[in-house]
């Protein structure tokens, strides 16, 4: 099988992190096309930017429709997909949907940690929507000077891994300690691949958002249904 996955922002080493992660979670015998958008900001910071990103994931999976057997949007706003899902006949999973239906299944308090305090409506509104609201402890955000992108793309501090590492562990360890967090959820495309190495310092499960998807879009390509 051939799954596509869409970084709905212009960051390539964002793309870079994410597909290393699909990669890692995949089955040996499924193929990760990881696609980077041509146009739009290197991050998707507002509700707005997730709006109009809604587009740049339709017309990447229209342009590879042929080619692959389900796609994967790896924003965690999961921008176009309700929209793709009706476009398209393939399975279709965001990475944001993914992590909440995970949390659902294994947790009873959890706690979502994101770079990105501008999405918090949407992340409270997943919660809602994936019927996880009672078990949504809070939602943390990283210090601004530890996950700030510059729009224009002169700067990618999504690429400091040691930085951003850092401020992840001292956060999860935070939801731990105060909102006695028995999961936590890393929230974001950029942030692939941290979560396992976070886990190396926290005493709870630690889930990668790409990693949720990966799993769930390959279930559904095998069983037929995602859940």
């Amino acid at each position: 099988m051939r799954i596509l996955v869409v970084n709905p922002n212009t960051n390539k080493s964002a793309t870079d992190f994410i597909r290393k992660e699909a990669e890692k979670v995949a089955s040996p015998d499924n193929e990760i096309v990881a696609v980077t958008a041509l146009s739009g900001p290197i991050e998707l910071v507002t509700p707005e930017d997730t709006e109009r990103a809604g587009e740049v994931v339709l017309g990447v999976i229209s342009e590879h429709q042929n080619e692959i057997d389900g796609a994967i949007t790896a924003a965690y706003s999961d921008p176009g997909l309700a929209r793709a899902r009706e476009a398209f006949s393939f399975p279709i999973v965001g990475i944001g949907e993914s992590s909440m239906k995970e949390v659902a299944r294994i947790s009873n308090r959890f706690v979502v940690i994101s770079g990105n305090p501008h999405n918090e409506s949407i992340y409270r509104g997943f919660a809602e929507k994936y019927g996880v609201t009672d078990k949504l402890t809070n939602i943390r955000f990283l210090a601004k000077h530890d996950f700030e992108a510059d729009r224009k793309g002169r700067h990618d501090s999504a690429s400091d891994r040691e930085t951003l590492l850092a401020a992840l562990v001292e956060e999860c360890k935070r939801a731990v300690d105060e909102n006695q967090a028995d999961t936590i959820v890393i929230a974001g495309g950029p942030l692939a691949g941290l979560a396992t190495e976070v886990s190396r310092d926290v005493s709870v499960t630690v889930l990668d958002c790409v990693g949720c998807a990966v799993q769930r879009i390959e279930r559904w390509l095998r069983t037929g249904s995602p859940d």
